[in-house]
């Protein structure tokens, strides 16, 4: 990987971590307050990579998040569900 990906997808966690994304076209803005503009096919090619999945908050809003190492094979079937029930 390429050590601008790999920096990218630090930001994409961090920012994860820090703020509840609802959206990649969100995702794409506070990338760009950070100064790095992607395009959608990135965002989505980085999301898939760091297993990010969209979850839906007790106020039922869904929002993108990084699951903890040991969580990443119960996420696998949560991405199907979140997928296919948020309609994406």
């Amino acid at each position: 990987m390429h050590s601008a990906t790999a920096q990218r997808r630090l930001l994409i966690r961090s920012l994860l971590a820090k703020h509840e994304v609802p959206t990649q076209e969100a995702l794409g803005a506070l990338l760009e307050r950070e100064g790095l503009l992607v395009t959608q096919a990135t965002l989505s090619r980085d999301l898939k990579q760091l297993s990010a999945a969209r979850i839906r908050l007790d106020d039922g809003t869904g929002v993108y998040r990084i699951p903890a190492d040991g969580e990443r094979q119960a996420t696998s079937a949560m991405k199907f569900i979140s997928h296919v029930d948020m309609g994406d």
